[in-house]
């Protein structure tokens, strides 16, 4: 494809989430409402694969 320039994506995103921020305090307020804490992740596994819909 000799002569072609790439096009650029309109958007790039970034899966920041337990790379800048951890997300084990939320184990303890999982907890303190009563659920166990090793649904946190079940619960972020199933926002990444919602989240991108």
């Amino acid at each position: 494809m000799e002569g072609t320039m790439p096009t650029r994506p309109r958007v790039v995103i970034f899966d920041v989430v337990e790379t800048l921020m951890s997300l084990e305090p939320l184990r303890d307020r999982l907890a303190e409402v009563g659920l166990p804490g090793q649904l946190l992740e079940r619960w972020f596994d199933r926002l990444l694969r919602t989240g991108w819909r």
